[in-house]
Parts: C-alpha cells; structure tokens; sequence
C-alpha cells in the first residue's frame, strides 16, 4: 500500500530536486515528497494498529532450511509435472519449523548474563547480558518482548552474591557474582555459571570465566542425564583470519649442531667448519 506513493512520487521527486536545485526551483519537490511520505507513514502506521501485524517466527534450523532449499530447487529445476513434488520437502520443512528445538539456557561469551527457559516456555534473565545479544535471544527464539520488558526478571531470585532461577523441569540454575556464592551454589544448584575463573570442587555443572574463554557463548539444551552443550568456539576448528602464527624458532634450536662451547659453558667464538658446511650442504 505504501509503495505506489514511493515509487510514483517520494522517488521521482527526489530526482527533480537534486536537479532543479541549483536554479532554486526545488522547493515544489520538497514539498510533494513531504506529502508523499506524510502518506507513508500514516498507512505504515495504521498497519501497526491491526491485530498481529507483526509475527514473531523462532529461527528455522538447518533441516528446515536444507528443505526450504530442496524444495526450491525441485520446483524451478523440472518442467514436468514432477515439480509439483517440491511440496513434500515443503510440507517436511513447514512441520519441523512448526516445533523448533530451542535451547534450555543461553550463556553470553563474557559471563555477564544468562538466559533459562522457564515452566511458561519463556525466557527468563539473570545477570545482565548485554542488550544487543539479549534482543538476537528474544528474536530468535521467537518472543516479541523487548530487552527492557520488567518480564524478563519474572521468576528469578537475586541478592548481591548470586540469582538464582529453575527450568521448566526443576533443575536450579545460579548466577554467581563472589566466590562465597560459587562454594555455597556448588552444593546445592545443578548448574553454576560464574564470570569468575573458578579451579576449586564443584558438585554441580560448572561453567566458569575459563570455560568460556575457550568455548565462547554456550547454549544448553535438555537431555534425560543432564544438558548437551552447543558451543561458538568449536575446539579444533581454524579459520583462515584467526590461525595463530607458528613460534619462531630459538636461538638454541637454530645453532648449528657442530659448535662447542668451552667448560664455562659459554658459546665458542671459532665454529666448527666442518659440520658447518655439511649443514649449508
């Protein structure tokens, strides 16, 4: 609905302007794309008033994906009337995206906060995670609530030393900010998630400023003994902007094999030619 008055008037107006500009006869284009854009914003704004305008969609998986694309394919690629069996992949694909598998808890890669799936299927925050990762959260998981919705806190406990929230089932979670906290959780949540580098005994999972260093943001999702871990940082993988150059050699390592050294222990000012030049060889 807003784009006839864009392409028929805001654009074409913008054009005549940047043109009649340097003999002073822009004004009339101001003007016209003023109007037109008043247009804009009044429909746009009439459109946000409808009930569910806006759909908030969990982020869709590779599956869902690789059938998206295979169904894609098959239509476009045949010209028989075997294209019309692009609609089993995209029945397969619609079905899954219908029941994403989202994750049970969501770390930051800093350790400033953390993000638990309550008994409401909803995410519930502790720590303060930063609101730019907070927002790609509540987007992907398909939750229309702001990052500065006062829901967000609803069903976790916090003191000065730790938060302390549950799963949907029943499994506590705490947020450490003192290492008094971190003894004391160790005994009785059944994961603990700190900032804090953390090398002493812990009974409960732990997931500490270490951990994350290597791992990156964590996410954990629920398994009958526990959580299986999805990590950003895969160990063992290399990238081409981030490969680590080889160390240098040392001085020791690239002597040559055929020099001596007097008792004293110090290198021999004459060097042993003959191994020298086997070496250069």
């Amino acid at each position: 609905m807003a784009l006839p008055f864009v392409s028929l008037f805001v654009m074409p107006a913008a054009v005549f302007g940047v043109l009649a500009y340097p003999f002073g006869l822009d004004w009339p284009a101001w003007a016209l794309m003023g109007l037109a854009s008043d247009a804009v914003l009044k429909v746009a704004h009439w459109v946000a008033t409808i009930d569910h305008s806006t759909v908030m969609v969990a982020a869709f998986g590779p599956a869902v994906l690789s059938c998206f694309a295979l169904s894609l394919l098959w239509l476009t690629l045949w010209t028989t009337a075997w294209r019309w069996l692009a609609v089993l992949p995209l029945t397969l694909g619609v079905a899954t995206a219908g029941k994403p598998e989202k994750p049970e808890i969501l770390i930051e890669r800093d350790g400033s906060g953390l993000a638990v799936r309550g008994a409401d299927g909803r995410l519930a925050v502790a720590g303060k995670p930063s609101r730019f990762v907070l927002q790609q959260w509540l987007a992907a998981d398909g939750d229309s609530r702001s990052p500065d919705d006062p829901g967000l806190r609803a069903g976790v406990a916090c003191d000065t030393l730790a938060c302390i929230t549950r799963t949907a089932d029943g499994r506590s979670v705490s947020y450490t900010r003192d290492r008094l906290a971190i003894i004391e959780d160790c005994q009785r949540a059944d994961l603990v998630v700190t900032a804090m580098p953390w090398s002493g005994a812990c009974k409960a999972k732990l997931i500490d400023r270490v951990a994350l260093s290597r791992d990156g943001a964590t996410s954990l999702y629920r398994t009958g003994g526990g959580w299986s871990s999805h990590v950003s940082e895969q160990q063992g993988s290399e990238r081409p902007w981030d490969r680590r150059r080889a160390p240098r050699p040392s001085a020791a390592a690239t002597a040559p094999t055929g020099s001596s050294a007097p008792a004293g222990g110090q290198p021999s000012a004459q060097p042993d030619i003959e191994a020298e030049t086997e070496r250069l060889q």
